[in-house]
């Protein structure tokens, strides 16, 4: 399996190689770049699209590197978040149900409503 992989990559890259070296030959006219600070020096076509290309790219991963790693640090402050309430979930459960105080009488109290209360 691992041989077929490695045998599947070399030839991914060897089309690659193969199709950038034919658009480089049927993309070699001279051209000049205008942008808004001057122009380029003549230079060919297929590195003017290259660059671009390459420039754009950067441009993406710069703005995805910024979301990423906001979405990164929301993620660590939430894992915290949850670990502080789950710690606060174990220690209420760990908590005894009843107080067995023997000071107390064991007494039923008495939830009637008796004669106490407004409309008594």
């Amino acid at each position: 399996m691992l041989l077929l992989r490695r045998a599947l990559l070399a030839l991914v890259f060897l089309a690659v190689l193969i199709g950038g070296w034919r658009f480089a030959a049927q993309n070699s006219a001279q051209v000049t770049v205008n942008y808004l600070a001057g122009e380029t020096p003549s230079l060919a076509l297929w590195l003017a699209l290259l660059a671009a290309f390459v420039l754009g790219a950067g441009i993406v991963a710069l703005f995805s590197g910024f979301s990423l790693a906001r979405a990164g640090l929301l993620a660590r402050h939430y894992r915290k978040t949850v670990a502080g309430l789950e710690g606060e979930v174990h220690q209420l459960r760990n908590l005894p149900l009843i107080d067995e105080d023997p000071a107390l009488p064991e007494e039923p109290l008495d939830l009637s409503g008796g004669a106490s209360g407004r409309g008594a």
